[in-house]
């Protein structure tokens, strides 16, 4: 998981909603991600909450459900 996005995951409860942006540098950055995400670009996830797991050593389970790419 990128660190933007479990920074911005922290706080949310079961069944929450939310929109992350995480810029460039906190994503992926000057690499990218192979051929889906190019080099500095920006990302915004949709995400729901629906459930977290404490004894898988502070895993969380969600659903992404809407991803951009800002290049």
């Amino acid at each position: 998981v990128i660190p933007g996005f479990r920074d911005a995951i922290l706080g949310m409860k079961v069944g929450g909603q939310r929109r992350v942006y995480i810029p460039s540098d906190q994503g992926h950055g000057a690499q990218g991600a192979g051929g889906a995400i190019p080099p500095n670009a920006d990302l915004v996830f949709d995400i729901v909450l629906e459930d977290f797991d404490k004894t898988a050593q502070g895993f969380i389970a969600y659903h992404s459900l809407d991803i951009y790419v800002l290049c």
